[in-house]
């Protein structure tokens, strides 16, 4: 990516359904060559464009993150993976386990289900383990737009929903398609696909593989924390701005870190600086070599301030 494709990037990053003419006045270059460099990004698999949404307003209460020790042709597996709706991210890894796979489900129940009788018995897989979200402390990963809330939350109903599911996977795609794709009257799906952007239950953004395009380094540290300074630890993780997420798990890890960093060094001089905290007994390191599955930038509803 030379200076223009970032540029670019972060004008999608704030709006995903920016048109190409706007883009191109803001960075000096035709609609034309606009839309050309965007195609070869998404092409490359470098960038891709999504609809950012709360996840239970797609029916998923329940999210998880696999860690899996896999033998066998990569590719095979990725394809595997991707052919799965309830995947929601991929990352080889270089650690413990050589690929971390995040996935989402309706009830606890079914996330157990996708684990074990799914995931688990994919060919050259030779085990797994697993660690449940159940609290976010920080979310600000690639592809959330930044200083933003999602919006009240309301009853979504099945016209709702589909409309959902089909921006999710390509936000930038015109109202008109969006009927045709659901079979539904252009004016109805115009109006209601409108406001679900005016109500903030959907905004469309950019996700950008780092490891593609050479722009630093990701990874994830996982947290083994006891005694009394839990809470302070927390705290000193979601103040670090190379931390983009942090979050509560149940599992062989308290909390997950998802870190952005400029070099591999840098990673690991953090992960250091977390180990030597009182109430983390142990740090795993993850460093993602690849992401061939983009993750779903989840937009969480936080309670007001104040």
């Amino acid at each position: 990516m030379d200076e223009k494709d970032h540029e670019i990037f972060q004008c999608l990053r704030d709006d995903g359904r920016s048109p190409a003419a706007r883009i191109g006045e803001e960075v000096g270059l035709s609609a034309d060559a606009v839309r050309a460099r965007i195609a070869k990004l998404t092409d490359d698999g470098v960038l891709r464009i999504i609809g950012v949404v709360d996840p239970s307003s797609l029916g998923y209460f329940c999210l998880g993150t696999l860690g899996l020790d896999y033998r066998g042709d990569v590719g095979e597996l990725v394809e595997t993976l991707r052919s799965l709706s309830f995947v929601t991210f991929v990352a080889l890894t270089l650690g413990e386990h050589n690929v971390i796979c995040e996935i989402a489900a309706t009830d606890d129940a079914e996330l157990l289900e996708h684990a074990t009788s799914v995931v688990g018995r994919i060919p050259g897989v030779r085990g797994l383990e697993m660690w449940r979200l159940v609290d976010v402390l920080k979310w600000e990963g690639e592809g959330r737009p930044e200083s933003t809330q999602a919006g009240a939350r309301r009853s979504y109903d099945g016209l709702d929903g589909d409309l959902l599911r089909q921006l999710v996977r390509d936000p930038r795609m015109t109202f008109r398609t969006l009927a045709e794709q659901i079979g539904q009257p252009y004016s109805l799906v115009r109006r209601r696909a409108q406001a679900l952007f005016d109500d903030g239950a959907i905004r469309a953004s950019a996700v950008l593989d780092r490891s593609s395009a050479h722009a630093g380094t990701m990874g994830m540290l996982g947290l083994t924390l006891t005694g009394p300074h839990i809470g302070a630890a927390l705290e000193f993780a979601v103040a670090q701005p190379k931390f983009t997420i942090a979050v509560r798990a149940v599992g062989r890890f308290s909390a997950t870190l998802e870190v952005v960093c400029d070099t591999p060094a840098e990673l690991v001089a953090l992960a250091d600086r977390v180990s030597e905290l009182p109430a983390v007994s142990a740090v795993s390191t993850y460093l993602y070599a690849r992401s061939p599955v983009l993750p779903m930038p989840w937009l969480f509803r936080r309670a007001p301030q104040g």
